[in-house]
């Protein structure tokens, strides 16, 4: 992300401690602090999940058929008849679907910075050591005719810090200067 370091409101964190993020270096390591773009899970009210219903056709392991559904912690949920090869059936396992949107985000947790012993991780499925990133994402404050952005009243709270699990902040995306809001929830 570039673009210039935007002056901050006497009512702000920032000006008290400045700017707390790090713009990239082209590196892939992140650190606390990164300024980066994240596809962010919009959560909607009701979770759905994705269902395999088996193959197409029964020797066809390149199409298969699915429905989408609400997602119930409750729910017993069985296999497909024809498994699918692609999205195999893990007991205990679900496929879940949302939507998401390409947004700035905060890296409040970087990577490992000493790698798992590999003798210590035989046996165990990779997502158990993997690599993860932390972060939080960033809105737009003002709305239009796609969104419907924040009350003024509750930005100016945000930015004064009355709520904590929210930070106004101002980022150098492409020299704009433009308000938001970074969501710590």
């Amino acid at each position: 992300m570039a673009g210039q370091t935007p002056s901050f409101p006497d009512d702000s964190i920032q000006s008290l401690v400045g700017d707390w993020w790090i713009e990239g270096t082209g590196t892939p390591n992140l650190c606390r602090g990164s300024l980066l773009w994240a596809f962010v899970p919009l959560v909607d009210q009701e979770p759905r999940a994705l269902t395999p219903e088996g193959r197409v056709e029964a020797t066809d392991h390149d199409r298969a058929r699915f429905r989408i559904e609400p997602l119930r912690a409750g729910q017993q949920r069985t296999g497909p008849k024809l498994p699918v090869a692609g999205l195999p059936g893990v007991p205990g396992e679900v496929y879940a679907v949302y939507r998401a949107k390409r947004r700035p985000a905060l890296v409040l947790g970087g990577e490992s910075t000493e790698p798992v012993d590999p003798s210590l991780t035989r046996g165990m499925s990779k997502y158990q050591t993997a690599q993860t990133v932390l972060v939080a994402p960033y809105y737009g404050i003002t709305g239009g005719t796609k969104r419907g952005g924040f009350n003024p009243e509750f930005v100016d709270r945000v930015r004064r810090a009355e709520y904590p699990e929210y930070v106004w902040d101002r980022l150098p995306i492409g020299g704009s200067t433009d308000e938001s809001l970074l969501m710590l929830k």
